[in-house]
């Protein structure tokens, strides 16, 4: 087939270029126009809807910002009620279901992308990388026994002993006050504790195994989150014995958490070669979940790759093809018990499409999930010297100053280098995060512990410890000391580098179950079929208590261009079914990054990043009010059932993820 046919036929989620759709899309007062095209299911380009966003800030007010996202090539329909788009009430191409394609997706280009199928019909674990070791299972996974305890267990029995101590035999237990402290730094357990003092913790908690060593496969991973600088957070590809590129990446799941000691992936060596992810994942109490790393690729790579590619693209084609969301897919969905560790061993395609991993469990998300992003993605932040200044430098023409930095450099600017010679973390913890954060406040209720004399007030910072814990623990409502908006919908508040959020209306659940079908379309669904509220716009307010900005960024699973369903269902194995595993989905940005049309003149640009202040902080290190900035979005696409919307912090991303069903 001819080149230029090939890529006509498979163009995918580009930016549209053309002067003739930008010229149409010039009324933005009541949102923009839809536009778009269809190219092959499975393919590149499946149903693709292309209007791009409008983001408009508030020039009065700099802390607000309305957007009114992309549409979509599909008729309007209710993908909640009726998700194969064939009920007489539907229009014609009214799903964003797309049909099941076992085959690879391509690029822009048309080429194909090596390991972008990840589950079919006869190989439902198609991704997973198989070993000569006897151990492993039919699909390639190896499980082995592991000390379940997690630090949730750890931290209430530490609270409690030691208040029990002090209250009852008027005792301070510095040794289990120390172990505490560890465990939220991050260090060696028994770090700064005297041999007498191991024993009398050992006995209390059992921390050490048959052979004196520690037995905490959660040990070295800080809950309070400021090591993503360190270098050994981001992890590099280097060769493995079959020649193959490969990372290890360890996890431990527990409660509603997945923590990670890598933050970053540096894919250089493998731009143009397949490579494999091996994860050790240590399953502690309360991590039972499917195993899910959720992989976002972008439609081409990098120029310079590009122009050495066998086909000699030129600099005019790639030009008229900017790096753009492609597609995105779970690589796996295993079942995972408690009291197990896995390996596993994931394949992925060429790293010049990476963007990102998103692993996330489905049982308990949000707020169950991590992020590993590309070490080499470069983003632009306010331009400040000071990471806690709270009022940002501006250009003479009002736009906010930039400043562009890796992602790993962002995490030094804010916390400085851990690897540094001298480096003080207790002082960077102090200095950038929140005395919100429940993390902080266990860590300072220990701290202030440490150095009471009178037992009885370390009876008050064990209980101010153990309420901490609590909210802590539960990242869907927000902790002490946080108000809910009353006039939006939800409020989210960036604590510790993480995310918690909370309704307005006091649901439990993280579904926005009012969003069924597009902006305007809500009346001309049949309301005895809903039994709810229709309603596409949504107003967040943000918060911000840590001590640095944050940055927001939203993002569609396939709402506006389409999605797959399960390939091979995991339900005989003890995984979920159909609505969840191996999505295949087609992703773009709704807000805070991307391409979007100037409000009133249809000229593409690239949208401004939505940034939340730091938390106020004065001469004396007392906190005074929160970053804050209002939110409001209206979609013009029907949502995926795949997930309503991905929201997180493109600068400092890791574990500050709120994604809504």
């Amino acid at each position: 087939m001819d080149q230029h046919i090939l890529r006509s036929l498979f163009l995918s989620t580009g930016l549209v270029l053309s002067g003739l759709l930008l010229g149409a899309c010039s009324d933005t007062s009541a949102g923009p126009k839809a536009y778009g095209w269809a190219g092959p299911p499975g393919g590149a380009a499946p149903l693709l809807g292309f209007q791009l966003t409008t983001e408009r800030p508030d020039t009065l007010t700099p802390d607000r910002t309305e957007v009114w996202t992309h549409g979509t090539s599909f008729s309007a329909g209710a993908p909640y009620i009726d998700p194969a788009g064939i009920s007489p009430r539907s229009g014609a191409g009214a799903s964003n279901l797309l049909p099941t394609v076992e085959r690879n997706m391509r690029d822009v280009f048309g080429r194909i992308m090596p390991n972008t199928l990840p589950s079919t019909a006869k190989d439902p674990y198609a991704l997973h990388e198989h070993s000569s070791d006897p151990g492993e299972d039919e699909f390639g996974v190896l499980a082995t026994p592991v000390d379940p305890t997690s630090p949730t267990r750890d931290l209430e029995r530490i609270f409690r002993i030691a208040r029990d101590r002090a209250l009852n035999e008027g005792v301070i237990d510095q040794g289990l006050i120390q172990v505490g402290l560890n465990i939220l730094e991050g260090i060696d357990l028994l770090d700064g504790l005297s041999p007498t003092q191991i024993t009398e913790v050992d006995s209390r908690l059992e921390l050490l195994d048959g052979t004196g060593a520690v037995s905490r496969a959660y040990e070295g991973f800080p809950l309070l989150h400021y090591r993503n600088g360190a270098a050994s957070k981001t992890r590099s590809l280097v060769r493995n014995s079959e020649g193959v590129w490969q990372a290890t990446i360890e996890q431990v799941w527990y409660d509603n958490h997945i923590e990670s000691d890598a933050a970053f992936l540096d894919v250089a060596n493998a731009l143009n070669e397949p490579w494999i992810v091996e994860y050790q994942v240590h399953v502690l109490d309360g991590g039972h979940d499917d195993f899910s790393p959720f992989v976002m690729y972008l439609n081409r790579g990098v120029d310079s790759v590009e122009l050495a590619a066998p086909n000699n693209l030129l600099p005019s084609d790639l030009a008229a093809h900017p790096r753009a969301p492609h597609v995105a897919m779970d690589t796996t969905f295993y079942p995972m018990e408690e009291g197990n560790t896995y390996r596993i061993r994931l394949r992925f395609a060429p790293s010049k499409y990476f963007n990102l991993i998103y692993t996330w469990g489905w049982r308990w998300h949000p707020p169950r999930v991590q992020a590993t992003e590309n070490a080499a993605k470069s983003l632009p932040g306010p331009t400040i010297d000071d990471p806690a200044t709270a009022s940002f430098v501006r250009n003479a023409d009002g736009s906010l100053a930039l400043t562009t930095r890796t992602l790993p450099d962002w995490e030094r600017f804010v916390f400085g280098d851990p690897d540094a010679a001298g480096y003080d973390r207790r002082a960077a913890i102090d200095a950038a995060i929140g005395d919100l954060a429940p993390a902080k406040r266990m860590w300072r209720a220990l701290l202030d512990a440490q150095t009471e004399v009178d037992p009885g007030e370390v009876v008050q910072r064990m209980e101010e410890a153990e309420a901490a814990r609590l909210d802590w623990a539960d990242r869907t409502r927000l902790p002490a000391g946080v108000s809910v908006d009353p006039d939006s919908d939800l409020t989210l508040i960036y604590l510790n580098n993480t995310l918690y959020g909370e309704w307005a209306d006091g649901r439990t659940v993280q579904r926005w179950f009012e969003y069924q079908t597009r902006s305007g379309n809500e009346d001309s669904a049949d309301p005895d079929s809903f039994q709810i509220r229709q309603d596409s716009t949504i107003h967040i307010t943000l918060l911000n208590g840590d001590r640095y900005v944050h940055g927001y960024l939203n993002v569609d699973f396939g709402g506006a261009r389409g999605w797959e369903n399960t390939f091979g269902s995991t339900i005989g194995s003890g995984g979920s079914g159909a609505w969840f595993s191996f999505g295949r989905v087609n992703w773009w940005i709704n807000a805070g990054g991307g391409p979007q049309i100037e409000p009133g003149t249809g000229v593409q640009t690239a949208k401004a990043p939505i940034f939340v202040r730091p938390v106020e902080v004065d001469a004396m290190g007392n906190e005074g009010a929160l970053g804050a900035h209002e939110l409001t979005l209206h979609f013009n696409y029907d949502p995926s059932r795949r997930l309503r919307m991905y929201q997180f912090d493109p600068l400092h991303h890791d574990v500050a993820v709120f994604s809504l069903h």
